[in-house]
């Protein structure tokens, strides 16, 4: 309480956020896996996909209103975690 900002009472439900994000990226792995172990040139697709995806997800800007952009973020399936970890941190 240094600087005399409280946290918002609903920051009790950040692990929930953090286990739903965890179960997504192991449902994801588990459906690349079967395919990376058949084709090995998929695990170098895999990983050129993720950096793109990353710069997609509005991890520390927020999402515009309308347009094309907002629909590929929408795409993201972080993305909806992300908003609404968001929405409970900033009350």
């Amino acid at each position: 309480m240094a600087m005399k900002i409280m946290p918002a009472p609903t920051i009790i439900l950040l692990p929930i956020a953090v286990i739903a994000i965890y179960l997504l990226s192991v449902a994801i792995g588990m459906l690349l896996i079967p395919i990376g172990g058949l084709y090995t040139d998929v695990e170098q697709v895999i990983v050129m996909l993720l950096r793109f995806v990353m710069f997609l997800t509005p991890v520390v800007y927020p999402i515009s209103e309308r347009g094309v952009v907002r629909q590929v973020m929408l795409f993201n399936p972080v993305t909806p975690i992300l908003e609404c970890v968001r929405d409970w941190l900033v009350v």
